[in-house]
């Protein structure tokens, strides 16, 4: 709503100057006549005619000079309305879109992924702020006084200005402003108002992570994964335990004749069966790709 009561005032401003301008193009085009016939007869014209052309010269030159001030600032209009046109149709599309997902939550189709982008731009909006102490300590940098909320501008460099000190320091014509500590010039458009301390910011990012930590669903996945990976290679191991405990359990006698019947002429292959934290590189290799195999395969069934 205060956006829209802005843009309808700027229309109204806009609507005025406009009027005023087209006023001052029919005195300037008044003002212009009279010095055509003056300027042929100059040599026959007496002190008192070379006084009027001066007056009506001087007149022209300042009706002129107020014409190119009334374009400059017909032109900054437009561009404050252009910019608040812009700030309103992105607030109704979020507000659509808000009201969509609420809608879609009422019957039961949650979109986190949607959600958690809303954050994290909200999140991203928020860092970009400018804000200002909580003891309000900080002060302008030309007048001195204590910067007050929403009585001070950031400028693009991010250094605070007290709107009455502004004024001082913005140029008319190119509409830009310089930063009395850094140098930087800056543009009049894009002054940032300042409207938080940083308590209040930190409150706000405090809620975006509630907010988020109530959609986040993917950290319980994960732990479930990781247990599943945690119990594949415990069982891997207790495999590999248990067939030592035979073999070392097998009687001696058997496993001697067994040894002297079945002697085979090749040393026999080296067992795989060993914990994984003691299994060769290639073999490691293998187990995490089968793992994540099985991964892909329970999360294409959860889906």
């Amino acid at each position: 709503m205060q956006a829209q009561e802005g843009v309808q005032r700027l229309k109204r401003q806009n609507k005025a100057l406009r009027k005023e301008r087209d006023t001052l193009k029919v005195e300037l085009g008044a003002a212009m006549d009279p010095l055509v016939p003056k300027r042929s007869r100059k040599r026959r014209s007496n002190s008192a005619s070379d006084d009027d052309t001066s007056l009506a010269e001087i007149r022209v030159l300042d009706l002129e000079k107020k014409y190119k001030e009334l374009q400059a600032e017909n032109h900054r209009q437009k561009k404050r309305i252009e910019k608040f046109k812009k700030k309103e149709l992105r607030r109704e599309v979020e507000d659509l879109q808000g009201s969509k997902t609420e809608k879609n939550l009422d019957e039961g189709d949650l979109d986190p992924e949607h959600r958690m982008r809303k954050l994290l731009r909200k999140f991203s909006d928020l860092m970009l702020v400018a804000t200002i102490p909580d003891d309000m300590s900080q002060s302008c940098s030309i007048c001195y006084e204590t910067l007050r909320l929403k009585k001070c501008s950031a400028l693009e460099c991010q250094h605070l200005i007290c709107h009455d000190c502004l004024p001082r320091i913005s140029k008319g014509a190119d509409e830009t402003v310089e930063c009395p500590e850094c140098r930087r010039v800056s543009s009049r458009d894009e002054l940032e108002l300042v409207y938080l301390t940083e308590r209040d910011r930190w409150d706000r990012l405090l809620d975006i992570a509630q907010a988020w930590d109530a959609f986040d669903v993917r950290g319980e996945e994960e732990t479930i994964d990781e247990e599943a990976e945690e119990n594949f290679m415990t069982d891997r191991t207790r495999t590999s335990e248990v067939s030592s405990e035979s073999e070392a359990g097998r009687p001696s006698s058997e496993a001697a004749s067994t040894a002297d019947d079945d002697r085979p002429s090749t040393p026999p292959p080296v067992s795989h069966n060993r914990p994984f934290s003691e299994s060769p590189t290639k073999e490691k290799r293998k187990i995490l790709e089968q793992l994540a195999e099985d991964r892909t395969r329970a999360q294409k069934r959860r889906k």
